[in-house]
């Protein structure tokens, strides 16, 4: 469709309709006037001028019996009924008989003046004096009009004045501008009011309405520029929303957290003020209680201060050459260490296909934290007796970890919410164990960071397992 079209094609188009259109409106004119001309449907301009010489012929030739209104209907064979009026004045200029009614004021005086014709536009008065003797007898005036006409007068309104016909064209050309200009500005409205009424709608914060304007020109390409800054909009407003009640959240659940070690050591030191404690015994497990809740504090601030350090947009990662080997032994041997107080049998398997490159550029750091926080919910969950396997693979442009444990595994909340800060899962999973729901989430944007990916499952034997990878730079 045209509206489809570029606002320049468009325009080219509008004017070669015009102009088209105009043409061949005109020809259909002219050519429609001329051949009704030529079978005498239409009387030429001087069709009855070319009459008067006739009529006057016969009124000098008549003379004063002209003036006998008996001879009315003789006179009349002559004058034809359509297209020229007359009438026959006395000497006093007073009418006789005839078809006109009353003479105009410009004729009375055009006849006293001895006048042979007036001309008022494109109507003429041609006045015929009859004299005998010399003498003016009385006169008749013959009026008609310099203009085509049709041969039936019925018809009349159908034919075009001369002016008319040498102005049609540019008339055409007048209506048909009117008529594409319109449909042109109609299909440029639409968009643009679109356009407007959208502006005012982001003005007024409401984002909650599409565009559509499916257009291969410019107006199209303006709308889904709009309609993309729209999107872009509401996205940046439902993520702005989405900061602020996360940062809602996280204060509320940091006051949470917060209070309940603070609580307990509220109570112990006040316990401690309030007795006087002989017991050395009962003494140390306040100071251990206030120590142990003290460090729960700290352990969810440091926490909340990595978070914050990692979510940092000028945040940068520290990779270093690490040889892999190595890296996997430290790990064997740390995890070993701590499994073992559980009777936790904790496995290491390590696949490469990257045999060439003898070492790996990681953050160390990161990446340790990462799997120090899956292998330490491993551990948490794990019932003693059981076992962690931690499966490291090697490839050509990522490095693969996958652990999995005998332990509970994950719930089908956990598996949706796992990531999320401050989620806790079940209370007998959590607060009891020490942990404020941060690690998953610290993990989850560490693996991020260096390009990769997460994600949580269960395993055959129904315990957890987690699996990532990160980019080998």
């Amino acid at each position: 469709m045209i509206k489809y079209l570029s606002i320049k094609k468009q325009f080219v188009l509008c004017f070669v309709f015009i102009i088209s259109v105009s043409l061949m409106l005109s020809i259909i004119t002219y050519g429609g006037y001329f051949i009704a001309m030529s079978k005498n449907l239409i009387l030429p301009s001087n069709y009855y001028e070319k009459m008067v010489p006739g009529i006057i012929d016969y009124i000098e030739a008549q003379g004063t019996s002209v003036l006998n209104k008996a001879n009315q209907q003789e006179l009349e064979t002559v004058i034809p009924k359509s297209g020229i009026e007359y009438i026959v004045l006395d000497n006093e200029y007073n009418p006789i008989y005839g078809d006109i009614e009353k003479i105009s004021p410009n004729e009375k005086k055009s006849l006293e003046e001895n006048e042979s014709r007036y001309i008022h536009g494109q109507n003429i008065s041609v006045f015929e004096f009859i004299k005998k003797d010399g003498e003016i007898k009385g006169a008749v005036l013959i009026k008609y009009s310099l203009k085509a006409t049709a041969k039936n007068e019925k018809w009349n309104f159908l034919v075009p004045s001369d002016g008319v016909l040498l102005f049609s064209p540019f008339i055409y050309i007048s209506i048909c501008t009117w008529i594409f200009v319109r449909r042109f500005s109609r299909n440029i409205n639409k968009p643009i009011d679109d356009l407007i009424n959208a502006a005012k709608k982001i003005k007024n914060k409401d984002l909650d309405f599409h565009m559509e304007y499916e257009a291969d020109n410019e107006l199209g390409e303006l709308t889904k520029a709009f309609e993309a800054m729209r999107d872009e909009l509401q996205i940046s407003l439902n993520t702005q929303w989405l900061i602020e009640q996360e940062r809602s959240d996280m204060i509320a659940a940091i006051g949470h957290d917060l209070r309940t070690p603070l609580t307990v050591i509220k109570g112990h030191i006040e316990v401690l003020q309030e007795s006087n404690l002989d017991n050395k015994e009962r003494l140390h497990k306040y100071i251990d209680t206030i120590a142990n809740n003290t460090n729960r504090a700290i352990k969810l601030i440091e926490d909340m201060n990595i978070i914050s350090k990692l979510e940092r947009i000028d945040f940068n990662l520290s990779p270093k050459d690490v040889h892999l080997k190595e890296f996997i032994e430290e790990i064997k041997s740390n995890y070993e260490v701590i499994c073992k107080k559980k009777n936790i049998k904790f496995s290491v398997d390590y696949m490469d296909f990257n045999e060439e490159k003898s070492a790996i550029k990681i953050d160390v750091y990161r990446v340790g934290q990462v799997l120090d926080n899956i292998i330490s919910n491993s551990n948490r969950f794990t019932p003693e007796g059981g076992f962690i396997k931690l499966k490291i693979t090697n490839d050509i442009d990522e490095l693969h970890f996958k652990i999995e444990d005998s332990g509970i595994g994950f719930s089908s909340k956990d598996k949706k919410r796992i990531f999320e800060k401050f989620y806790q899962g079940d209370e007998s999973r959590s607060k009891e164990k020490g942990h404020f729901g941060l690690g998953m989430n610290i993990t989850k944007i560490i693996v991020e960071k260096h390009g990769g990916e997460i994600k949580v499952k269960n395993n055959d034997y129904g315990g957890a397992c987690v699996e990532f990878y990160i980019k080998n730079s």
